[in-house]
């Protein structure tokens, strides 16, 4: 083994379930409870407690446990797990250690097929513990840990994490902000939208964020509400870290639903003390598909109405004309003049065609 060493692991059964089980390559299935214990303590105090393990095989199993402090990782959800050695590197995150208050035995355990176990321990707060977030994990795995062999951990690959998240009384700062709100673009064809959300602890203890996203119609109506850690003990965030959620507002397509919409974030944390704060973003949902075919049909019904009026129009005035023409007597008597003109035009070229036809009778003479 390295001489500094992190495990981490994906707590999506930290933030989402109530128990945390294990299948392993070899087909191992064991089963923790609680995988989260949240407790607040005094300094001096000593808490005494267990976490139980099930054994869901047709064999028994020996189990190894081991305490190891954690700090968060990225803000996807995951934790990193830390040695002894190096626990002491950052000040920041020794002020948060917890292993060494926690005292269980180290003997191997065995249990039962289908049977379960539970494991006793005692956390005893020093006097001088520094107020805030304390933070362990109690590990069990079917591997003995490396110190069993002259190493430094249990294996990974087949380990289950009872995560301890402890708040000692004194000093607390539980302070937070909301480092972004946002979604992936302004203008969505439809209503399938991720609204991300950071969330960060500024503080010295452990917070869980809880809200909602309430999202707002151009006309005023609240069309959805996305709730945020409610009715849950997960969704922690650790002091110093950032954590980022995705919440996702999807509803069938309908042509009402283009427009304008406002999404208002509003979160609540804090034990002590509640603090709320709030953030709002807009965005537009617009088919243009079938924007295009709506503003192409209303496009051509104008066309035609245009057309149809100026032909209207044109046929209006020339019948006008002709019955204007029909009741006033000038116009009567100025189409009498153009009659009898052209009637002695055509006399007149009726009389030259037959004069050129007695020439040419003569000539042919």
């Amino acid at each position: 083994m390295s001489r500094k060493l992190i495990y981490i692991i994906i707590l999506f059964t930290f933030f989402f379930s109530p128990f945390l089980s294990l299948a392993d390559s070899d087909g191992m299935k064991m089963t923790i409870t609680p995988p989260l214990i949240k407790n607040n303590m005094n300094p001096g105090q000593l808490w005494k407690s267990a976490i139980k393990i099930v054994n869901n095989n047709s064999q028994e199993l020996t189990i190894y446990t081991q305490v190891l402090d954690f700090k968060g990782g990225k803000d996807n959800g995951t934790v990193e797990f830390l040695e002894k050695k190096e626990k002491k590197e950052e000040d920041k995150i020794s002020t948060h250690l917890l292993s060494e208050w926690i005292i269980m035995d180290k003997e191997p355990i065995v249990i039962p097929a289908f049977k379960s176990k539970e494991i006793p321990f005692i956390i005893e707060v020093p006097e001088d513990a520094e107020p805030g977030g304390h933070y362990a994990a109690i590990l069990a795995g079917v591997n003995p840990s490396d110190n069993e062999k002259g190493g430094s951990a249990i294996q990974v690959s087949s380990l289950l994490a009872s995560l301890v998240l402890l708040k000692v009384q004194g000093d607390i700062k539980e302070e937070g902000k909301i480092r972004d709100f946002s979604t992936e673009k302004i203008v969505f064809s439809e209503a399938n939208i991720d609204f991300n959300l950071r969330f960060q602890n500024t503080g010295n203890v452990h917070i869980q964020p809880q809200g909602e996203v309430d999202v707002i119609n151009m006309y005023g109506k609240k069309v959805a509400k996305l709730p945020i850690n409610h009715k849950t003990e997960f969704g922690n965030t650790l002091p110093g870290d950032t954590r980022k959620w995705t919440y996702n507002w999807k509803k069938e397509k309908n042509i009402l639903d283009m427009g304008r919409y406002r999404a208002d974030l509003i979160l609540s944390y804090g034990d002590t003390e509640k603090t709320t704060i709030n953030k709002s973003l807009y965005f537009w949902i617009i088919d243009f598909k079938i924007l295009f075919s709506v503003l192409g049909t209303i496009f051509f019904i104008l066309l035609l109405l245009f057309l149809s009026i100026k032909f209207y129009i044109k046929r209006s005035i020339i019948r006008t004309q002709k019955n204007l023409e029909k009741m006033n007597p000038y116009f009567q008597q100025k189409n009498n003049i153009i009659q009898k003109q052209e009637s002695k035009k055509k006399s007149k070229s009726e009389k030259k065609k037959g004069k050129i036809i007695d020439l040419k009778q003569n000539f042919k003479k």
